[in-house]
């Protein structure tokens, strides 16, 4: 029967004729085989070839090393499966080759089936042991595997880096002595070396809790100082019990850890410190962490409050402000408000309250109390409200005064039968309304002392007008702007405007005339432009503000002098008056 098995096999027999029959019935199975007559030969053949897959070894070679001298020379240059052949079954012989990383002991003259099965079954072995090897090594862990002897037989690349100690330096010794010259000199004592002796020893025989990783510091080869943390493992095997340690370098993690905790002690410092109330919520409302003058804002220890929810301390149901404060809050994860709440002395506070969500189960709240600025606040607001009241009864009495400043000047005028005596009285009457209609305004505002032109001026225009008999033949355009102006301006503007409308109604019509009077106010910027224009007669070109015979266009003049404006007089289709001025 053949087998193409494709592997070569280095057979070291020191007797010809067994092995050249050996050799013919492995190559009938597809093997290559390469004899050679000693472990010296063998050693040497190793060190000189890659092509060579298995090992089997002949125990007693004769004169020279036997085999298992042979194959602990050879393993300890290349990871090769080596199989045992041996005519003997005595015990110690067996025994002898346990020492060894063997993967079989056949007896010589063995079926040949048995053979190849013993070989199969060595590769598989190896193929097995050197992929989780190959885990082992690759590790970013540190790993360590003793024998039972606790000898170290396995030696990883990441605990190379950590310890400096190359696989070479350690394999073969003591786990407990490697670990000692790993032990930092001012924790080396008696004491703790019988205790890694103890440790090695109770583990092997099983008398060890291993639930718990164990934390340490070794002292490298290169001089530095690591932070460990370890685990430890048995694995029983038909050889015995294998010791196995798994090192984890935590360094650079105690590094955080302490930047960590000292970035915390100094943030709950500031927090502990802090003016404000602190309040740590969950997602229910209850406080998981509070400062000191959150204590000190409720009249509650820190105690009692991490056994409160924010519940505990409301006053009033959400208004329709705290509900939207609150949407906020769902929608951006934070908000700001104002709202009363209950001290433990039963009193209502105020306190200003800054939320913001940390993250899905954590809220933070600051909080201040501003009862003392909610009580300055009210007693401002009734002090405004009883000046406002004041003020309206004192724009109430002027406006009154006026009008019976207005009536008597009425009741003079009727008396009189100078024409000239009654016309002067009637502009007294005309410059009474323009500031009655003024007051009158102010008076139903909420300021008291600014007013809109589009409040005030349409009508003053219409009051003026009506005051003359040929009111009903004259229409008006107005267009003014919504520019707020303070009351003493209004006023003067309020004047100038009365006695503009006052002599275009003496002087463009006549009693029967049809006539319409266009009044605009624009506002540009911190600018006004007021243009007032009729489209009567004219006023003749001899008469101006410098030269008027009357005291109206004087009185103009002056008015406008005194808000730093300009004003001229335009004579086509009619009469217009231009004034600008900056507010």
């Amino acid at each position: 029967m053949s087998y193409d098995n494709k592997k070569t096999i280095l057979l070291v027999e020191d007797e010809t004729l067994i092995a050249l029959q050996e050799q013919a019935l492995l190559q009938e199975y597809g093997y290559t085989v390469m004899i050679v007559n000693s472990g010296e030969k063998a050693v040497a053949i190793m060190r000189e070839q890659n092509t060579i897959d298995i090992i089997l070894m002949d125990i007693d070679l004769g004169k020279g090393m036997d085999g298992t001298e042979a194959a602990g020379l050879i393993l300890k240059d290349k990871d090769i499966p080596i199989v045992f052949l041996s005519s003997h079954i005595e015990s110690a012989i067996v025994k002898k080759t346990e020492t060894i990383s063997s993967y079989g002991y056949i007896i010589k003259n063995s079926n040949i089936t048995i053979l190849d099965a013993s070989i199969k079954m060595a590769f598989r072995l190896f193929e097995s042991e050197s992929k989780y090897h190959a885990i082992i090594m690759q590790s970013r862990d540190g790993i360590v595997i003793t024998n039972e002897s606790g000898d170290i037989i396995t030696w990883n690349k990441s605990l190379e880096i950590i310890t400096g100690l190359q696989e070479t330096d350690v394999i073969g010794q003591p786990l407990w002595q490697v670990q000692w010259e790993l032990t930092p000199e001012k924790l080396r004592t008696q004491q703790r070396l019988e205790a890694m002796k103890r440790f090695l020893h109770d583990s092997l025989e099983l008398n060890i809790d291993f639930q718990k990783r164990i934390a340490g510091t070794i002292f490298t080869i290169n001089g530095l100082l690591i932070d460990v943390e370890t685990s430890n493992f048995i694995v029983t095997t038909e050889s015995g019990r294998l010791f196995g340690a798994i090192f984890r370098d935590v360094t650079e993690q105690k590094v955080i850890e302490n930047r960590l905790k000292l970035s915390e002690e100094k943030y709950r410092n500031y927090i502990e410190n802090a003016t404000e109330a602190v309040f740590a919520t969950d997602k229910t409302g209850h406080y998981i962490e509070v400062n000191t003058a959150a204590s000190t804002i409720t009249g509650y220890s820190r105690d009692e409050l991490l056994h409160m929810s924010i519940s505990d301390f409301l006053v009033d149901e959400p208004n329709e402000n705290e509900l939207n404060c609150i949407r906020d809050f769902l929608i951006t994860g934070s908000t700001k408000s104002e709202k009363r709440f209950k001290h433990k002395d039963g009193s209502s506070r105020w306190w200003a309250v800054e939320a913001i969500r940390i993250n899905e189960n954590e809220s933070l709240a600051l909080a201040h109390d501003i009862t003392d600025r909610k009580k300055q606040e009210q007693e401002l607001q009734d002090n405004l409200a009883e000046k406002e009241l004041i003020l309206r009864e004192v724009h109430h009495r002027i406006k009154n005064n006026m009008n019976t400043m207005k009536s008597l000047v009425f009741l003079q005028r009727n008396m009189l039968t100078d024409n000239k005596a009654i016309e002067a009285l009637s502009d007294v009457e005309n410059r009474f309304t323009s500031m009655s209609v003024l007051y009158d305004k102010l008076y139903q505002t909420s300021s008291f002392s600014d007013l809109s032109m589009n409040s005030y001026f349409p009508s003053l225009i219409v009051e003026v007008i009506d005051t003359f008999p040929n009111c009903k033949n004259i229409s008006t355009v107005i267009d003014i702007d919504d520019c707020v102006l303070n009351a003493k301006l209004l006023q003067t503007l309020g004047i100038i405007v009365n006695e503009v409308i006052t002599n275009i109604m003496k002087y463009a019509f006549g009693n029967a005339e049809q006539g319409e009077i266009t009044v605009i106010a624009k506002q540009n910027g911190n600018h006004i432009l007021f243009s007032i224009h009729d489209n009567g007669r004219g006023i003749p070109n001899n008469i101006g503000f410098s030269n008027s015979p009357g005291f109206g266009l004087v009185l103009i003049s002056q008015l406008i002098q005194q808000i730093d404006g300009s004003i001229k007089i335009e004579r086509k289709n009619g009469t217009t008056i231009l004034f600008e001025f900056d507010k």
